[in-house]
């Protein structure tokens, strides 16, 4: 599923809480991890120390036993990141939400919100905080949308849940009603339909958790109601997840939301790392 791993790297501290993933992952898949920094319009005498940096991280990683190599480029960043992953077969960029910036950094931060709608493999996004002991990852949260666009990150799940032995939550979130659709109806009406959605729901992630329990996976479904950002974040900090797997795209509906605009949201404000699935274009 992956075979080369693109972690991009300012020269921050806070970037390099991509790498214990990357790591991880590598371990995981057998996959080389590349190590990539930007240098915005800045001379030879001031790569020097940026490359020597990068080439320290690929040096600390093969001791790891990781394959891995460091790469500089040059010019606008978010650009020339999404041109060498389109270039070079990468199958998974891994970096943080935030950075610093500054002579010979980029803010990572930007760069991630921007790559975040437009990168078309899966990437992961790691908040800025350290890890402390041994990276694990045994409780994977993977939000759907009811309809089958939005299984998108399903096969990752599935093969990260195999591979590293990890339990999966399928969560779908019944969003509220509307305020203009309230007064409309009367609170019988709005009763019935919360319920039926929240049926729909249940019989929805009943029939994907049978597929993933069928295959061996550990497998939970769980329909709750509510913003599905603020839920999803609640969920994931309440159930103390490890990752989180969830398309960029989906429907908006009564019992569905717009996923592009959920996983901004989720990306932004989570504490723990989400994977983020592009949805396959129909030719």
């Amino acid at each position: 599923m992956f075979s080369k791993i693109l972690v991009p790297l300012d020269g921050s501290e806070a970037a390099e809480a991509a790498l214990p993933y990357a790591i991880e992952c590598a371990r995981t898949f057998g996959c080389q991890v590349e190590v990539a920094g930007v240098g915005i319009g800045i001379d030879n005498e001031l790569s020097r120390p940026y490359l020597a940096y990068l080439e320290k991280k690929t040096a600390s990683l093969r001791d790891k036993g990781i394959a891995t190599k460091a790469i500089l480029l040059q010019g606008s960043p978010a650009d020339e990141l999404l041109k060498y992953i389109e270039q070079n077969d990468v199958d998974l960029v891994a970096m943080t939400t935030y950075g610093r910036s500054g002579a010979r950094r980029w803010l990572v931060g930007g760069i991630a919100a921007r790559m975040m709608g437009v990168v078309v493999i899966p990437a992961l996004f790691v908040p800025p905080y350290q890890q402390k002991g041994k990276l694990r990852i045994k409780k994977i949260l993977a939000p759907l949308d009811g309809e089958d666009e939005g299984k998108t990150a399903l096969p990752y799940v599935e093969e990260l849940a195999r591979k590293m032995q990890a339990s999966v939550t399928l969560l779908q979130v019944v969003s509220p009603l509307a305020p203009m659709a309230l007064e409309a109806m009367d609170g019988n009406m709005v009763k019935a339909m919360e319920a039926e959605a929240l049926k729909r729901g249940r019989e929805y992630l009943g029939g994907v958790a049978r597929e993933l329990s069928d295959k061996g996976i550990d497998v939970r479904p769980e329909v709750l109601s509510g913003d599905p950002a603020s839920v999803i974040l609640d969920y994931a900090e309440n159930e103390d997840i490890d990752m989180i797997a969830m398309p960029t795209h989906g429907r908006k509906g009564f019992s569905r939301w717009l996923l592009g605009e959920v996983s901004r949201k989720v990306v932004t404000v989570s504490c723990k790392p989400v994977l983020i699935v592009r949805e396959a274009k129909v030719q």
